[in-house]
């Protein structure tokens, strides 16, 4: 299963709740986080826990300071009622 959308990061981080309804139908133990940033920005996922996960933007050289941009998020979970691989 899966959902997604699309977040700004303010002073370089944003925290994301999972969605009520999907955290109540997947494995939130062993979800996945895809991110993309709309900015020539890197972006990472950090603190991943059954109820949430936050988005940072890596300060490189060119932006030492914690740098606002937009991204958009995918995550996937296996559905709690499925077992195996």
């Amino acid at each position: 299963m899966e959902d997604g959308g699309e977040v700004e990061l303010i002073g370089g981080w944003a925290e994301i709740a999972l969605e009520a309804g999907f955290a109540s139908l997947v494995d939130t133990a062993s979800y996945q986080v895809f991110v993309t940033s709309y900015d020539p920005v890197p972006v990472f996922v950090h603190n991943r826990s059954a109820r949430s996960f936050e988005i940072h933007a890596l300060q490189t050289s060119i932006h030492r300071r914690p740098v606002s941009t937009r991204c958009v998020y995918r995550v996937v979970g296996r559905r709690k009622d499925r077992s195996g691989g």
